[in-house]
């Protein structure tokens, strides 16, 4: 199966803003993805809780809102609701899926690399969810001998990317990335999980009818099931690429409160990478990101709905 045609259609490239990066990756000596993600999981317990409540106190409470609190096991229950199953990409080519194929698959199909840049991890998930809502059809996938229903987008089938590094090559130079910046990326994709709103036989009336992606992105209003990403605009940095929000609250926004929270946490090298980051996430924000901060454009929403 062609499990690429749903990354794409997800768009969820994690760019990282250090090497402004569509290509300055270099090598990566450091443990492989999958180890790197085991050791991100047991380095939430011990994240800087004080720099969080700081954060917090100064954001209208924002980090509380959208984590459901302001402590380690808080972020990491926020995570665990929405993400259960971490596969590596060997994991992902064994992965057995059923229906082997989609019918109508024209609204998730775009001729060119929506990446560009190295693709961090990739809600799954949530895509072939929403291609069995689209067919009308029940999916499941088989994992290490396991059958999982895919029949939420809390399902949680998550593909960790060749983006998700231990290092990062700026300008000649060897930068080890802080922890905090990967897991950023874990709940970015967390955020995917979230079927904001729910979506209606209209909705999918539109994905059955567009003939492409960029269809899909025009057309598509219920972008908050599942929290899909637009192109970015000409003129942006990732031009052309699946790699901004046109809605509040979506993945880099949740990614940015809590990359923002912890940059004082971390000083020096580290702390200017937090911070290129941040300013990173915010720029793939296609509206007035002060509205909302400051609340005017609602609160954050992190409930998950369905079909209705």
């Amino acid at each position: 199966m062609k499990f690429y045609r749903f990354v794409l259609f997800l768009g969820v490239a994690a760019a990282l803003s250090a090497c402004s990066n569509k290509g300055d990756s270099g090598g990566d000596s450091g443990p492989s993805p999958k180890q790197l993600v085991a050791m991100d999981l047991e380095s939430l317990k011990s994240v800087d809780e004080d720099a969080i409540d700081d954060y917090d106190r100064s954001a209208r409470g924002l980090f509380s809102r959208i984590y459901g609190g302001t402590s380690a096991t808080a972020i990491r229950n926020y995570l665990d609701a929405r993400i259960r199953y971490y596969l590596s990409q060997e994991e992902l080519q064994a992965l057995v899926v059923s229906p082997s194929h989609f019918t109508n698959d024209r609204w998730m199909s775009d001729g060119s690399n929506v990446f560009g840049a190295e693709m961090g991890a990739a809600n799954i998930g949530t895509a072939l969810w929403l291609s069995g809502l689209v067919d009308g059809v029940p999916v499941s996938v088989t994992h290490a001998g396991q059958i999982i229903n895919v029949d939420s987008a809390r399902t949680g089938l998550m593909l960790i990317g060749p983006g998700y590094r231990y290092t990062l090559n700026v300008r000649g130079q060897t930068v080890v990335l802080p922890s905090a910046y990967r897991e950023g990326i874990l709940l970015h994709e967390a955020r995917h999980s979230d079927c904001t709103g729910g979506i209606t036989q209209d909705d999918l009336s539109v994905l059955r009818s567009s003939r492409s992606m960029r269809e899909t992105d025009r057309r598509f209003q219920a972008k908050a099931c599942g929290h899909l990403h637009t192109y970015c605009p000409l003129g942006h940095e990732y031009e052309g690429l699946l790699a901004c929000d046109d809605h509040p609250w979506g993945p880099y926004a949740v990614q940015y409160i809590f990359v923002r929270a912890l940059a004082s946490s971390y000083s020096g090298v580290d702390r200017a990478v937090m911070d290129a980051n941040a300013a990173d996430l915010l720029s793939r924000l296609r509206f007035n990101t002060a509205d909302m901060l400051n609340g005017r454009l609602g609160e954050p929403d992190m409930t998950n709905g369905g079909l209705h």
